[in-house]
């Protein structure tokens, strides 16, 4: 009996497995848009010598790219809901994006730091809205 039990415990799991790496993609496209944009955006920081306040907003609209694709994507494959999808497609780019600026600024927490994971899920959620409203009516 204890057998047929771990049976049944390995195919859940191996459903879970398959269903994060169904969705991880979607995940993936967002993250990689946002580090590609953060990194054109620091190397243009490092080579101009004056201070510029438009690399700030400029990795902001990254960040909302990033969540939109992410929260677009992932509306496309589950449908459903669009604020619903969205915003849940984009919580774990949000969180890593979190994670990461944690990690390098560690000593040197600001209100950017606060404000990045908030403006990810903003851009998820209008992702999921503006793919939802896609579908053709007839």
């Amino acid at each position: 009996m204890s057998e047929y039990n771990k049976v049944k415990l390995n195919k859940k799991d191996s459903k879970r497995i398959k269903l994060f790496f169904r969705y991880f993609p979607c995940f993936l496209k967002g993250f990689i848009i946002i580090v590609v944009g953060i990194l054109v955006l620091s190397f243009a920081y490092y080579k101009l010598s004056e201070h510029s306040s438009i690399i700030y907003f400029l990795s902001y609209l990254f960040l909302v790219f990033g969540g939109f694709i992410s929260g677009n994507s992932t509306h496309k494959k589950v449908g459903g809901r669009g604020i619903l999808t969205g915003t849940l497609g984009a919580l774990p780019v949000a969180l890593f994006t979190y994670i990461i600026l944690i990690i390098f600024t560690f000593k040197n927490l600001s209100i950017f730091s606060l404000i990045c994971p908030m403006i990810c899920i903003i851009g998820g959620t209008i992702g999921g809205i503006v793919n939802s409203n896609k579908k053709k009516r007839y």
